[in-house]
């Protein structure tokens, strides 16, 4: 918003890897910002150094819902952009695109606020020409699995170009191509992200088809400062316009660059083609140069380095595990002969990088050759996390959608298993609320579903086969470190546990307070004495000193945040770490 004189943006997807940078600079140039996110993708820990800036005010939001708010300007980058994401919520990523786009458009007609859609090079599809200018159609499958991402941006941008030639809104449109730097997510499946983590863990970078396709990649710094640009451009400056920058390089290209950025021992295997990937990807960058003088200040390989150290940081020494033992669970699926347990798959989570903030946490509970018990592991973040760290992982989940997607990204592995089966107080069987805009959001707690995500059409239900704690215990092990991560549900699944069992976590809710309640007293009576929290995307511990499981309760009751939520630790004195 410089040079263009508004006082307060409003930036949808704040706390994504794009969004979280532009938030940084318009703080920067002293704009007041206003930011909404539904954080489906996006991580808390991305704005975490803005909190404190009294310029700076988020908001949880979903934008396919209508947003009432008073700003001068508006940028729209709310989307999941990353194809491990928006293949698992396909329903969800068009409806963010198209919907999304009905809500800021009907926000700004009102306000007469300029607004700026932040669009993508998938638009372009499988091109047939390269560069591609933005003049260029695309060549897009309309009912492939990447279509939910392209079609709907494709629709976004119709809606942005409708609104100025109906209602003369000050609309402007930016394809944005393939970007790096600090914050990207280290499992989005990205091809930057993916090959440096594989080259500082030590393992063979994996190049789809022969690595003869191109891209182009800007980072960060660069593509805000042609964001900036663009939204205080002349009003007939309505775009499309490329942001990007002209380096171009192919994937084998790229893997040899980044294993010599990195130092890396690693080597380059080769993987089938994804379908609908494209072979070039590369953009015309001559409506850019003119239009905004842009000119890219960091170079390919510096911005390569400023990604690789950011990696560094959070991933840890960068340095691949070694000799750590692992308990094999081939015996485990011998024995699993008939019931909910006949059904386990063996699994391995394959070597992606989990999300810094939760192996934070998780790391001061979970070490080498340790047993964890994940409940409710949905798609797989948690254990990734768990498998990172060297544990042996149990992951439990009755979601029908998840496991597959559980198979897609875990490999087989004898230190991992996926057991498709809920806890619950009892072993039988309970019907199960599942999300239909996202499929993999599912809930045995009719209070969570009526909370704070009454607005989403729970409009399907499976009947799902369910055991108890005590019963996994008996037929696995003992575990080291167990994390309940059924929200709404803690209770019945604690209610299946007669004894104590390593260290626990369990999800908390303020608008549940009273079952958190219920949850503490029934782990005091199985012997746990000591409690600790980690707030929203789990950053750290509250508590420096572990405290009662009453000063928890307290401090989750008189917080004034409304929205409260995060994970309650406990232990007994003797799992002190």
């Amino acid at each position: 918003m410089r040079n263009y004189g508004n006082k307060r943006g409003l930036v949808s997807g704040e706390a994504g890897f794009l969004g979280s940078h532009l938030c940084d600079r318009l703080l920067a140039d002293g704009c007041e910002v206003l930011c909404v996110d539904n954080f489906y993708t996006g991580t808390r820990a991305n704005v975490a150094h803005l909190v404190s800036n009294a310029l700076f005010d988020s908001v949880r939001h979903d934008i396919t819902f209508p947003l009432y708010v008073e700003v001068d300007g508006m940028y729209n980058l709310a989307c999941p952009a990353s194809p491990v994401h928006y293949h698992y919520y396909p329903a969800q990523t068009t409806k963010a695109s198209v919907h999304g786009a009905i809500n800021v458009l009907g926000l700004a007609k009102h306000l007469r606020a300029r607004i700026l859609q932040a669009s993508t090079s998938e638009i372009y599809g499988d091109q047939t020409l390269s560069p591609q200018p933005e003049s260029y159609w695309g060549n897009v499958n309309p009912t492939g699995p990447r279509s939910c991402h392209d079609e709907g941006k494709r629709c976004a941008e119709t809606l942005f170009f409708d609104y100025y030639r109906q209602h003369y809104l000050q609309t402007k449109v930016a394809p944005i191509f393939n970007t790096h730097g600090p914050r990207m997510h280290p499992s989005d499946e990205r091809v930057v992200s993916n090959f440096i983590v594989q080259a500082l863990q030590g393992e063979d970078l994996r190049v789809f088809g022969d690595g003869s396709q191109t891209r182009s990649s800007c980072c960060v710094d660069n593509m805000i400062d042609g964001l900036i640009p663009l939204m205080a451009s002349p009003e007939d400056s309505v775009g499309p316009v490329n942001l990007e920058t002209s380096y171009e390089f192919s994937m084998n290209e790229l893997a040899e660059t980044v294993i010599r950025l990195t130092e890396s021992r690693s080597g380059i295997v080769y993987q089938p083609l994804p379908e609908d990937d494209p072979h070039h990807r590369r953009p015309d960058l001559r409506l850019e140069e003119e239009k905004l003088g842009w000119n890219p200040g960091v170079g390919l390989e510096e911005g390569l380095l400023r990604t690789i150290n950011y990696f560094r940081s959070t991933l840890g020494s960068g340095t691949p595990r070694e000799g750590h033992s692992r308990v094999s669970l081939t015996g485990v699926f011998r024995r699993c002969t008939g019931g909910i347990f006949a059904r386990d798959t063996a699994m391995s989570v394959e070597p992606v990088s989990p999300m810094p903030a939760h192996r934070a946490v998780f790391g001061q509970f979970v070490g080498e050759a340790d047993n964890v018990l994940d409940v409710g592991s949905n798609i797989g973040d948690r254990a990734a996390v768990f498998h990172a760290l060297g544990a042996t992982v149990f992951a439990f989940e009755p979601q029908p959608a998840c496991p597959e997607a559980l198979r897609r990204r875990f490999h087989r592995d004898p230190s991992a298993a996926v057991i498709e089966a809920g806890l619950a107080a009892s072993s039988g069987e309970l019907p199960m609320s599942i999300c239909g805009e996202a499929t993999t959001i599912s809930t045995f707690a009719l209070e969570w579903k009526e909370g704070r995500f009454h607005a989403f059409q729970w409009d399907s239900e499976a009947i799902v086969p369910v055991t108890t704690l005590d019963q996994a215990i008996e037929r696995y092990r003992l575990p080291d470190f167990m994390k309940i991560g059924v929200e709404g549900h803690e209770e019945q699944v604690l209610a299946g546990l007669s004894s104590l069992a390593g260290v626990l976590s369990f999800e908390f809710a303020k608008e549940f307070a009273d079952k958190t309640l219920r949850c503490l007293r029934r782990l005091k009576n199985l012997g746990y004495a000591e409690f600790n929290i980690a707030l929203g995307e789990q950053t750290a511990l509250l508590f420096d000193e572990w405290v009662s499981g009453g000063e928890v309760l307290d401090h989750i009751t008189s917080s004034d945040d409304a929205m409260l939520w995060g994970d309650v630790y406990a232990r007994d004195s003797r799992s002190r770490v």
